[in-house]
């Protein structure tokens, strides 16, 4: 069973050896054997019941957050996900997000990001995260890549008006020699209609330190779930990076992937709860990876 799971956890990693013995690697599938049995059994309202006892319940939580932390492995990019403009005050959250390209193209083959966040929700509006990130490059060397910064404002009361907007802010500080220190900001925004929660993220990225790209990136992504279940929403994604501000790329040349996606809110038996995401993306050129497999993870408990 090790072997298998080599596709998906890589060794020697600064979570790997913290959180398992050699050969214990296959222990993290066991989380996704536990959504298994849940899909398509829990109603959108149900309450979870809490095992007995600190120790199941602690065991539970790390079973869960040691799953994400090792799914697959840790671009100079962060792994890519779409970000809701809605704060919640006084949320602590552990996340992390990963993913993984495969393509015939050795260029754009194996690439491999993962991050671990930690945020709070300061206020009303206002939420802030520091994130690490580590990479892979293609001869299989793991290193410590970058720590950001990361703010996202929320602009309207949620449900008042037709659509929720909000903006986000990061810094991030690069680590590796050739990478570039920069800045990314956006706008943030999300409409609910019935069952369907639609978000959409509208970035602009932007180097500096010598050697830098001139202009600003562009980056969209949008999803759209169904809330099915709690633990079961499916949806569709789309991620776009069409060129830089005054300088577009032509539609061939646009890194553009779309794909499905499941997300839901997971049982822990503690305090809080755990939200993820798996999901697949098709690249629609030769720009773009031929897939994209990823997955975030995330705790988030109230104080």
């Amino acid at each position: 069973m090790s072997k298998d799971c080599s596709v998906l956890f890589l060794r020697n990693t600064p979570v790997t050896d913290l959180l398992f013995n050699e050969g214990d690697h296959a222990n993290a599938l066991v989380p996704l054997g536990l959504l298994a049995t849940r899909i398509g059994t829990t109603p959108r309202t149900a309450r979870y019941q809490r095992p007995g006892g600190f120790h199941r319940r602690f065991r539970g939580f790390g079973r869960w957050l040691s799953a994400g932390l090792l799914f697959f492995g840790g671009t100079a990019h962060a792994a890519i996900h779409v970000m809701s403009p809605i704060v919640e005050q006084g949320e602590f959250e552990v996340e992390t997000a990963a993913d993984r390209t495969f393509d015939k193209n050795d260029r754009l083959d194996d690439a491999q990001t993962q991050n671990v966040d930690i945020g709070y929700g300061v206020n009303s509006f206002w939420a802030t995260e520091l994130e690490t990130q580590w990479k892979q490059d293609l001869m299989g060397s793991r290193r410590y890549d970058s720590t950001s910064w990361e703010n996202r404002f929320q602009l309207l009361p949620q449900g008042k008006y037709w659509l929720d907007a909000g903006l986000f802010a990061e810094y991030e500080r690069v680590a590796q020699t050739g990478d570039h220190n920069n800045a990314t900001v956006g706008l943030l925004l999300q409409k609910e209609l019935g069952q369907n929660v639609t978000t959409m993220n509208f970035l602009l990225n932007r180097e500096f330190d010598t050697g830098g790209a001139p202009g600003a990136q562009i980056d969209y992504r949008v999803q759209t779930r169904w809330r099915w279940y709690a633990a079961f929403q499916p949806g569709l994604e789309l991620y776009g990076e069409p060129g830089r501000l005054g300088n577009l790329e032509a539609n061939s040349d646009q890194r553009t992937r779309f794909g499905p996606v499941v997300t839901g809110v997971l049982p822990l038996g503690l305090p809080g709860k755990m939200k993820y995401q798996l999901g697949y993306l098709y690249g629609l050129n030769h720009s773009s990876e031929q897939g994209t497999v990823r997955a975030l993870f995330e705790y988030e408990a109230h104080f």
